[in-house]
């Protein structure tokens, strides 16, 4: 059977790049081409030589594996129609419309809802450039750089409209006009709808969606504005109908007016009618638990946009101003999560933890409005985060009897198969690390992971945020150095993350811990990997024997790199904050004890690499403990944290 013709008909479905089974086969029939295309299957196929490609036979067993990916469905459908708004969507490394957990947590629900064959689609912003590239100068600083992203080498379609015609849409605002075109990414069985306006009508404005959370508050309630409200247009008139509308953090909450303003108009409906019938369709997801890092702007600006676009739909300014109040906020500047809020019956938190804290953040809306936010915790998409080697190892594709197989396989060959994880995803790393760093760092990492040698690799990887507290470790440098210099086997940590380019104390955070790495000659023990992204995350949680968590408590929603690693036979290290609040069990991992006090908290977490980390590689009679905690670890997140589960809560709670 010709590879070409197969692979080529289904090159289509951006998914198979995220699919540890199809990445090997690109992987095996060019490597280098497979890396320099980022693993983009589209453009490998489109570069790659086709007749050398026809050439080369497929077993049954091949055919069978692509068939299956192409095809599998579990079966669990949901019957109604949902259109999921979000302003970034982590779907693939080569694709950088995305930040961090929100749009890594969104890719993996799209990517989930197609393998469900739900009626599940998704509505985001088109980025020009996308998210930025990270690169560290000599002195330590972030510095950032913009790629243009070349749609074309995706599978992507024009959104057309019922006579075929490519859609656009005007959103008038007070003093101009935004107009704005549709594109359809496929996704296997769903898609996700993007909203461009680099279009010349735009004039100056075609920069609008040039970089994802532009750092101009005036650019960016413009870009909120076109996913939101231009979002439900573009939708209107592609006659694209859905049933939940279903908003990933408060960015996109102009949705919930537009459609509320069509269906006022439709039915005949005052508008404060339309948005008490429509609450009860609409879903809300919130992620922050801190008040002011939710979504606010300055009314002026909304005055100075929008307000005869609030006259039109029959609702004074002040009365709409009034939506996004809370007692929390600034008299001066509108909420996003409580405008949101007020305009969904149906809001989730997402980890237990998490929504416990919401309910306190908002408790002066929901209580007047007899509401509740729920939790739904966070999962996520195995096979996107599921190393190849460990996946085959478990037969995790067809095994319905997991948890039976673990129990079968000897703790020497958990052990083993982690080793052998580990040391091909950290060759992949060094491979990176010689494309993004100058030679001195380089050399420091490579000559660090002797692939022959014993060592406890602990990864830090995350956006930098300073309540992350990625320089927590080293609150007590001299107790850290003695433990490196001390430790009966090699201890080597990796950080990694980009802080975002308006967070001055992220990125004074990011500085601080590469000076104290340099200025304590730490670059033995110590590395970091810049221009964190799916890719490296990936890497990093197949190839990690401890994953480190250091948030201050509540403010880590979720934080699901954790439930990655543990997939990966990871050992989680962490603050009892987000999903592990819930998830640690005392069998699984470690709790470090937060009292907030910097240095204290640094010698509990090297007390526990002391005492309970290390005895655990370097002691035989801890081997077996070892590989207990290891399936102990993978056995939470594969029968909770699951984005299969998660999507069955919302099914169960709202759908």
């Amino acid at each position: 059977m010709n590879i070409y013709n197969i692979l080529n008909k289904i090159d289509e479905k951006f998914l198979i790049a995220n699919d540890y089974r199809l990445a090997e086969i690109f992987n095996k029939i060019d490597s280098k081409l497979w890396e320099k295309t980022n693993h983009n299957p589209k453009l490998f196929l489109k570069i790659y030589d086709k007749d050398k490609l026809s050439s080369i036979n497929i077993s049954n067993k091949l055919l069978n594996i692509i068939n299956n990916i192409q095809y599998e469905k579990n079966g669990n459908n949901i019957n109604k129609k949902i259109a999921y708004f979000s302003p970034e969507f982590g779907v693939h490394e080569s694709l950088p419309n995305y930040s961090g957990g929100l749009g890594v947590l969104a890719g993996d629900i799209i990517k989930t809802a197609q393998i469900e064959n739900t009626s599940f689609f998704g509505v985001g912003l088109m980025y020009k450039k996308g998210y930025f590239e990270q690169k560290i100068s000599k002195n330590n600083h972030q510095l950032n750089y913009y790629k243009k992203i070349n749609y074309q080498d995706f599978p992507i379609e024009p959104l057309l409209d019922k006579s075929g015609k490519n859609i656009t849409i005007s959103l008038e605002l007070n003093d101009i006009t935004i107009f704005i075109n549709a594109f359809k990414l496929i996704i296997n069985s769903t898609f996700i709808i993007l909203l461009d306006a680099n279009i010349k009508e735009n004039g100056i404005l075609s920069q609008l969606m040039d970089n994802l959370y532009t750092g101009s508050r005036q650019l960016r309630f413009l870009q909120e504005l076109s996913l939101g409200i231009g979002g439900v247009r573009i939708l209107e008139k592609a006659d694209i109908n859905y049933d939940i509308l279903h908003i990933n953090e408060g960015h996109a909450a102009f949705a919930l007016l537009e459609r509320a303003r069509i269906y006022a108009q439709q039915n005949n409906v005052n508008i404060y009618n339309s948005m008490e019938i429509l609450s009860k369709t609409n879903v809300f997801t919130t992620h922050t638990p801190v008040i002011h890092g939710n979504e606010e702007f300055d009314i002026k600006l909304l005055k100075k946009y929008i307000s005869k676009y609030i006259e039109n739909i029959d609702i004074s300014f002040d009365d709409f101003i009034n939506i996004g109040k809370s007692k929390n906020i600034s008299k001066n500047v509108f909420s996003m999560t409580a405008f949101a809020i007020n305009l969904s019956e149906k809001i989730n938190g997402v980890s237990k933890l998490h929504s416990e804290t919401a309910n306190l953040m908002w408790k002066d809306l929901l209580f007047k409005q007899n509401k509740k936010i729920v939790p739904v915790t966070n999962g996520i998409h195995f096979k996107s985060w599921i190393s190849g080697e460990l996946a085959n190892f478990l037969n995790i594709d067809s095994n319905k009897n997991i948890i039976e197989t673990l129990n079968k396989i000897s703790n020497s060959q958990i052990i083993q198969i982690k080793r052998d994880v580990k040391r091909n995803s950290l060759q992949e790393l060094i491979r990176i690390m010689q494309k993004r760093v100058n030679n001195k760092r380089f050399l420091d990492f490579k000559n660090a992971f002797d692939i022959n040698e014993d060592y406890i690799l602990i990864s830090f990887a995350r956006r930098f945020a300073k309540y992350k507290r990625a320089d927590l470790l080293f609150s007590n440098i001299n107790k850290l150095k003695i433990l490196f210099n001390n430790s009966n086997i090699k201890i080597r940590i990796i950080f990694s993350g980009k802080a975002h380019p308006k967070d001055i104390d992220g990125k004074s955070l990011l500085n601080n811990v590469l000076n104290l790495i340099d200025k304590n000659n730490l670059n033995e023990f110590c590395h970091f990997i810049p221009n964190y992204d799916i890719e490296i995350g990936r890497l990093l949680v197949q190839a990690s024997d401890v994953w480190l968590n250091t948030p201050i408590k509540p403010l880590e929603a979720c934080g699901t790199s954790g439930m990655k690693s543990a997939l990966n036979f990871g050992i989680n290290l962490s603050i009892s904050d987000g999903w592990w609040s819930e998830a640690f069990n005392g069998k699984n991992g470690f709790s470090i004890e937060d009292n907030n006090d910097p240095m204290i908290v640094s010698s509990n977490i090297i007390n526990i690499i002391k005492n309970n980390i290390i005895p655990l590689y370097t002691e035989s009679k801890n081997f077996d403990f070892r590989a207990a905690i290891m399936k102990n670890s993978f056995l939470t997140v594969y029968k909770d944290f699951s984005s299969e589960r998660m999507l069955k809560d919302y099914n169960k709670l709202y759908f």
